[in-house]
């Protein structure tokens, strides 16, 4: 099957490209879905990708370099200078190279990637991407149109399902710091979010009790549900200016029924 026109795509490849970015989709589903578009599953989940990706209709997209080597050979490290240099070369077009001195751009599996590149400019991971290519004997090299870093997944939603997207929005009333630098959240509603040390955020939130925040990540299906934290947003610190007619009358801590915060 080949699709290979945008504004021609089958109305069921979209739905179940939605429904499957942001929710669990079982095998069986996808071979309904595929008979329905005249489509050949072969294989075993990774089909359910497969399949959905066919029904991509960006509104936002990102771009991946993706290198490849020879199955047969040791995947060689790629050198974190390299990845510096040019990580300061092409931000912010491209994303998500290194973590401090961590080289994210490799994977770790017995695949046959060298490498990827991330970035909002093909142009940017392509220029990057090429050069690494070339100094690490990449056998050859895509481009591909992505969602990675676009938030299609979010459902913008607050219900609280296993393994699925949810938005919430809360008072911070406590933020506690495990000895790895990861984050436990506690809204005034009683949720719990984990927020890991990765996405570089604990300074903020080391004095944010109090903050109106609006949280949001993949649900854990563990006890008490707890969200895994992808982004966050404080709304509102802990402090308001409360003025009456125009004339500063109090400061404290922040209250839902205060009038206008500036």
């Amino acid at each position: 099957m080949v699709v290979n026109d945008l504004l021609n795509i089958n109305e069921r490849l979209i739905w179940f490209y939605r429904k499957s970015v942001r929710d669990v989709v079982t095998l069986d589903l996808a071979h309904r879905v595929a008979d329905k578009v005249n489509a050949r599953l072969v294989g075993g989940r990774g089909v359910i990708g497969a399949l959905a990706s066919l029904g991509f209709v960006p509104v936002d997209a990102t771009y991946e370099f993706i290198a490849y080597r020879p199955e047969d050979e040791e995947r060689p490290a790629i050198d974190i200078n390299d990845v510096k240099a040019w990580d300061e070369a092409t931000r912010p077009f491209t994303f998500l190279n290194l973590y401090n001195d961590q080289v994210l751009i490799e994977p770790h599996g017995p695949d046959p990637v060298l490498f990827g590149i991330r970035g909002d400019s093909p142009h940017h991971v392509l220029t990057m991407g090429n050069y690494l290519a070339n100094k690490y004997n990449a056998i050859g090299w895509i481009i591909y149109l992505t969602n990675q870093g676009t938030e299609e997944h979010r459902s913008h939603v607050g219900e609280f399902i296993p393994y699925r997207n949810a938005d919430i929005t809360g008072v911070i009333t406590n933020v506690a710091f495990d000895d790895k630098g990861h984050a436990l959240i506690t809204l005034d509603n009683g949720r719990k979010a984990l927020a890991y040390r990765h996405l570089g955020i604990s300074r903020e939130l080391m004095n944010c009790d109090g903050c109106l925040a609006q949280v949001w990540g993949g649900v854990k299906p563990n006890g008490d549900l707890s969200l895994y934290v992808e982004g966050i947003r404080v709304l509102h610190d802990r402090y308001v200016e409360v003025r009456n007619q125009g004339v500063p009358c109090a400061a404290g801590p922040w209250s839902p029924w205060v009038g206008q915060a500036y």
